[in-house]
């Protein structure tokens, strides 16, 4: 079984007409940066790597999302190096699945 990343983190995330715009990952912080229409300015959320899961802390509630098992369906159109993240950058016809999205589970 395997989770597309662009659906687990919608799924913390329950927006309904933002795009993600770009996931940055290094060894202990995750950083999802998403693109609101309705106001045209960028909001950034950060969460942390521990022990191979994603942890975010949303209105004092901690959200665990684990990672086993979890990839990018999507080719990245552009993958860089901002300091020590891996970048990867949606553009163009590269859109995400309209919100909210239910968490998909793919079976291999």
């Amino acid at each position: 079984m395997q989770l597309n990343l662009a659906e687990v983190v919608s799924n913390i995330f329950p927006i309904t007409r933002d795009e993600i715009e770009r996931i940055y990952i290094n060894k202990n912080k995750f950083i999802v940066v998403i693109y609101d229409f309705s106001t045209s300015k960028s909001r950034k959320y950060e969460g942390e790597l521990k022990r191979n899961k994603i942890i975010f802390w949303r209105n004092k509630i901690k959200l665990q999302v684990p990672l086993k098992g979890v990839r990018l369906l999507r080719k990245p159109i552009e993958v860089g190096k901002l300091d020590e993240f891996e970048i990867w950058e949606i553009k163009g016809d590269e859109k995400l699945p309209s919100f909210p999205l239910e968490m998909s589970v793919i079976s291999s």
